[in-house]
């Protein structure tokens, strides 16, 4: 059997040496080269110098002997690590409670569309072996579905030196990532003090004496929380940062949307449905929504401030649809959205072109504008125009039918010649500088595999 780790004063000093140095920036490979580099030291130490570990190491004991306890392999008790996973779960059901209970009070006192809500996003440079993350941008807004997004922070953060064997992790991040330039040419502050002291600055726009929740896409949560903690680090009034899945707000929000229109057969997406949209990011390469850096070079897909705006157009995309809330562009879409009544031959044509209609669906002009975003999210029969003849006598797609199109991926929408006339509407699938034409009973119906877009 494996030996029993027991605290002893070298592991007491060890684990010191550790923590002090890593909080210079060094890095170790595991414990293994810790023991070298401490036990240089530890030779040259005198008894005095060694019993505050040796004290250290004796009251280790006493506390695993007392809860009769194994030890991890640094001599960390397993029930403190089943204890701090506990409290984790804790944070986590205090997390999801939290934002439910926000938006059924918002619904009850008829506040829905002018809750406002705190979006936030980074960028990294690189992951230590530790799992951590050194930040390299910070961006956030407020938003309200009746406002869109109503102000906007964004800083570029300068960490210093980068620790040691990292610098070619870093620079292959940037070049396939933000393009940010790495340190020590790092932009932004270097203060940390500084950025929180604006951070908080802009989060005491929000009502109520604690910090508001802070919306992030559930895959970087972990890491947001992680390089906010480090940034952030003591707030001056004990005010506890709450990063939270965004998943779940789209999906509180889009449930009460629905239930607020009652239409009780009207189905909800899942939790899963909406993660899929947002991760979609149908709105990646939209225009002047970067910082001035990612702005400079043309491309802000990766820009922290730009992923935070995108998902405020995503959610109001679908929400705002369901609560009749007038979409104003660069606050709820893209500065070059169509926002005008769907009765203009392009809005007939991309209404048509939708994830799920019915031959017997009417045209209801109350709604402003649906899009792929909106259909997807929300699995709402889009409405039919009487740009299309429908055979009445069949519920199968024929060539004279509107044509149904499923995804077209990442980048590209469907156009169509509507002035052509339905038997021989063309329509093109545009996006970054390649298009084909296709006519439109090649349209394959939804769930066809023969023939579909993939």
């Amino acid at each position: 059997m494996p030996k029993k780790n027991t605290p002893n004063p070298f592991l007491m000093f060890m684990l010191e040496i550790r923590s002090r140095e890593e909080a210079k920036g060094r890095k170790f490979r595991g414990m293994e080269e810790i023991k070298d580099y401490a036990g240089k030291q530890w030779e040259k130490m005198d008894a005095k110098q060694r019993a505050p570990y040796a004290e250290q190491a004796k009251v280790a004991k006493l506390q695993a002997r007392a809860c009769d306890d194994k030890l991890t392999g640094v001599g960390t008790p397993f029930s403190s690590v089943a204890k701090e996973k506990c409290s984790l779960d804790e944070r986590n059901k205090f997390i999801s409670n939290s934002m439910a209970s926000m938006v059924e009070n918002a619904a009850k006192n008829g506040s829905l569309d002018q809750l406002e809500l705190c979006f936030v996003s980074m960028g990294y440079f690189c992951e230590l072996s530790e799992g951590t993350f050194i930040p390299a941008e910070l961006a956030a807004i407020r938003y309200s579905l009746r406002e869109g997004v109503i102000d906007r922070f964004h800083t570029h953060i300068n960490p210093g030196t980068l620790p040691l064997g990292y610098a070619y992790a870093a620079q292959a991040h940037s070049e396939m990532n933000h393009k940010l330039p790495i340190p020590p040419n790092a932009l932004g502050e270097k203060d940390y003090d500084k950025i929180a002291t604006k951070f908080r600055e802009f989060l005491s726009q929000f009502s109520g004496d604690e910090m508001p929740l802070l919306f992030t896409n559930s895959e970087d949560l972990v890491k947001i929380d992680q390089m906010l903690a480090d940034v952030m680090n003591d707030d001056p009034d004990n005010r506890e940062v709450f990063v939270c899945p965004l998943k779940e707000l789209f999906y509180h929000l889009k449930k009460t949307s629905v239930k607020m229109l009652n239409e009780g057969n009207r189905p909800i997406p899942s939790m899963h449905a909406l993660q899929v949209l947002i991760l979609k990011d149908v709105y990646d390469y939209s225009p002047n929504i970067s910082c001035d850096f990612h702005d400079n070079i043309g491309d802000g897909k990766y820009c922290a401030l730009s992923q935070c705006i995108r998902w405020a157009f995503v959610i109001s995309d679908s929400c705002c649809t369901d609560l009749r809330i007038p979409m104003k562009p660069g606050k709820h879409l893209p500065e070059n959205a169509d926002t005008e009544p769907a009765d203009t031959t392009l809005s007939i044509a991309m209404n048509n072109l939708s994830f799920a209609t019915r031959p017997n669906d009417t045209f209801d002009h109350n709604i402003s504008r649906i899009t792929y975003a909106s259909a997807s999210a929300s699995a709402k029969d889009v409405p039919k125009s009487n740009a299309w003849e429908t055979s009445k006598d069949t519920d199968v797609t024929t060539s004279v039918d509107r044509p149904i199109v499923k995804s077209l991926g990442r980048g590209f929408r469907p156009m169509v010649n509507v002035a052509a006339g339905p038997t021989t509407a063309r329509a093109v699938l545009a996006g970054r500088g390649r298009g084909t034409w296709l006519m439109v009973d090649k349209f394959p119906p939804l769930g066809s595999t023969n023939g579909s877009f993939k």
